[in-house]
């Protein structure tokens, strides 16, 4: 019985470990997601029932996952601007790729500020922490060239406008 709750022990600690991602991690990820949306073709012009196109969707697929993985570590760590540039360089790149703007509604919601992250519990906004996290934000843009950050700006503005006041 001892043994049993010692390797549970041991292997429970090792999963989370596991599924616990740094922010130095996520950095070197990004890295790699920007080597796979090089590669994949301009508008997500997939052709059906090409072998060719599975890889390339899968490799699409891998991308947003280490986006997904990347955001959820700037979420634990909000302070970390240089994960933060690389984040939009990377969603800006997607967003060439990928017609749909998919990154652009991953990484949006680190921006509505509407969302409860940046509420109190009598629903006041935390104004503090919305103008820090707009400061990062302006910083970050002003990392990639100005027109990606202009359309990238204004991707973000849309969606979180849609998501708040509806699409019509």
């Amino acid at each position: 019985m001892k043994k049993a709750l010692i390797l549970t022990l041991i292997f429970t600690s090792i999963g989370l470990k596991a599924a616990a991602v740094s922010a130095d991690d996520s950095l070197v990820a990004l890295q790699k997601a920007e080597q796979i949306i090089a590669t994949l073709p301009t508008d997500g012009e997939f052709k059906k029932n090409d072998p060719q196109s599975k890889k390339l969707q899968k490799d699409q697929d891998k991308a947003f996952d280490i986006l997904t993985d990347a955001i959820k570590s700037f979420k634990e760590s909000p302070e970390d601007q240089l994960l933060l540039e690389q984040i939009l360089k990377v969603v800006s790149a997607m967003n060439k790729k990928d017609p749909t703007r998919y990154a652009t509604e991953m990484v949006s919601e680190l921006f509505n500020y509407e969302l409860p992250e940046f509420k109190d519990k009598q629903h006041k906004p935390l104004v503090a922490k919305i103008k820090k996290r707009q400061e990062q934000y302006q910083a970050a843009l002003k990392k990639l060239p100005p027109k990606e950050a202009n359309e990238l700006h204004k991707a973000i503005q849309n969606f979180v406008r849609s998501a708040n006041e509806g699409n019509g």
